[in-house]
């Protein structure tokens, strides 16, 4: 992606009342990016060349069924949202196929949060749930 398509993802995201949490611009390491393919799954698999020569941005967001609301504007489940930023964010995530990419449930996410934030990058840690 380009600075200017940045912006845009980066746009879609507050539109869709996404909450910037961190971003980190790099370029990870062979065996860092076999870690995220791995933690991404599947759909990550296309976009392996594009890691291993970056730059990645890789951007922390949250907001409520984050990860529902991403496959739902991709309609990996549950359909569309039928509003009309739901269009633009299944829009933008059409448009950018194979190169925005994110995790499908909370224990991968926990893996992939490392690599936002300078002080954790090339680190792994777990967040558990208070209740577990």
């Amino acid at each position: 992606l380009q600075e200017e398509d940045h912006v845009a993802v980066l746009e879609e995201l507050c539109i869709e009342d996404f909450k910037l949490c961190n971003i980190r611009m790099s370029r990870p390491s062979a065996r860092q990016v076999h870690e995220l393919v791995l933690t991404i799954g599947a759909s990550a698999k296309p976009a392996e060349v594009s890691l291993k020569e970056g730059p990645c941005l890789f951007i922390a967001v949250e907001r409520d069924n984050a990860i529902a609301r991403l496959q739902m504007a991709a309609g990996g489940r549950g359909g569309s949202s039928g509003g009309s930023h739901g269009r633009g964010l299944a829009s933008l995530l059409s448009r950018y196929k194979g190169q925005i990419l994110w995790t499908e449930n909370a224990a991968a996410a926990n893996i992939a949060i490392p690599y936002t934030f300078d002080s954790l990058y090339d680190s792994y840690f777990v967040i558990q749930s208070a209740g577990k």
